[in-house]
């Protein structure tokens, strides 16, 4: 442990993080220029500043927010990183089948036929 806080006071780490740091992104991530502290749910008190520290509060995957560090996925927490490379792996394989079945074909086939058919429709 003694290391690791001698590292932190070593000027090439000071350096480093002078050199690398953005303080916009920081700003943005931790939510450090809004006035609104936390904000009222129907029966909670949500918390707005620092949300990269914070859990979900909802339970789904798609209403957590942005910047959260674990994902909750059917009841488990995964890390952020994982399930969005299982998001991304699940849209690859969605494309995959509707290029092998051809769906854009049959889309466009069938908006034709609709589009056609009133045109039919409305010189009669």
């Amino acid at each position: 442990m003694r290391k690791f806080f001698g590292k932190l006071k070593d000027n090439s780490f000071q350096t480093f993080r002078n050199k690398y740091k953005n303080k916009a992104l920081e700003d943005f991530v931790t939510n450090a220029n809004t006035l609104n502290f936390t904000d009222e749910n129907n029966s909670n008190v949500i918390q707005k500043t620092d949300p990269i520290y914070l859990d979900p509060y909802d339970y789904d995957y798609f209403k957590s927010h942005f910047y959260s560090p674990r994902k909750k996925i059917f009841g488990t927490y995964l890390d952020t990183f994982v399930a969005n490379v299982i998001v991304i792996w699940l849209m690859i394989f969605g494309l995959i089948f509707t290029l092998y079945i051809d769906a854009l074909k049959k889309l466009l086939d069938g908006l034709g036929k609709i589009q056609l058919s009133t045109i039919f429709a409305k010189k009669k």
